[in-house]
């Protein structure tokens, strides 16, 4: 049996989101700079941006010329592996490289305290974990050795399957897991607000280019997201305890052996 935990060497993961929502706080535009200057050490690079969010999702951002615009600032790591977006009513981070979550955490709860000690507690709205794998197969392999075919369109007697996107939702407890499995020939190889976040971290006039999905490849887009409502009053620590849990119903579905196959976890830890 192949060993399914810990660090895979080889790990298709591009992408790793945390964000918690909460009531608005109006007076951080007046806190920005001392905020930027307890985290220039780890961050600091700052962009100032405008955003459209959907308020009813915790790690996205919409393209929706009706949703509501807002003031964020993003700060950067000197090399861009990370992104922490403070807005009067989110903060958010992403990473472009991660090698554990405990060192991907320590990083947005360090913001978050930062942000705490200005803002005292957050009324929180919801909160959500989210990963973004590219899975991709040899070239003497199948898309089919990596992932179960339950994240797959079916197979149709006649035709040749081109293919397709798959979602599906689970509840476990008060969490919510979205998942969707895109297989797409051609398709940009991150969701549209992800592309989004990083547009806006690499500042105006910045060209992002892509190599476009082959049949090769599969988007594994995993969040995990729960909800208050009313919204609940927490610190840090309690946020931080939600968002470990968060991260862990995300990890148990990368990790079941109904979702990806052993010889993609033989493959990505780089066994024999």
């Amino acid at each position: 049996m192949t060993n399914r935990n810990g660090i895979l060497l080889h790990s298709p993961l591009t992408h790793a989101i945390a964000s918690v929502r909460f009531a608005p706080w109006a007076n951080l535009p007046n806190k920005i700079a001392e905020i930027q200057d307890e985290l220039r050490d780890i961050a600091p690079l700052l962009n100032a941006v405008q955003i459209q969010t959907d308020p009813s999702l915790p790690g996205h951002h919409s393209a929706a010329g009706g949703s509501p615009i807002s003031q964020a600032w993003l700060l950067m790591a000197s090399d861009k592996s990370f992104c922490i977006q403070f807005a009067s009513d989110q903060l958010l981070m992403f990473a472009t490289k991660y090698t554990r979550y405990s060192d991907f955490s320590s990083t947005y709860k360090r913001a978050l305290t930062v942000l705490l000690k200005h803002m005292r507690f957050v009324d929180v709205i919801n909160m959500g974990v989210r990963y973004i794998d590219k899975i991709t197969a040899k070239p003497d392999e199948q898309i089919s050795d990596y992932i179960s075919d339950k994240w797959l369109p079916p197979a149709l007697s006649g035709y040749d399957r081109a293919g397709g996107t798959v979602f599906g939702e689970y509840n476990k407890d008060t969490t919510r897991l979205r998942v969707t499995a895109q297989s797409l020939p051609n398709a940009l190889p991150v969701p549209n607000d992800i592309l989004g976040m990083l547009l806006m971290s690499q500042g105006p006039g910045t060209e992002i280019q892509f190599q476009g999905t082959t049949d090769k490849d599969l988007i594994l887009d995993m969040d995990s997201v729960t909800a208050f409502s009313p919204p609940r009053r927490m610190e840090a620590e309690m946020v931080s305890i939600n968002l470990d849990r968060l991260h862990s119903i995300a990890n148990d579905f990368f990790r079941n052996s109904d979702a990806i196959t052993d010889h993609a976890f033989s493959v990505w830890q780089g066994e024999n």
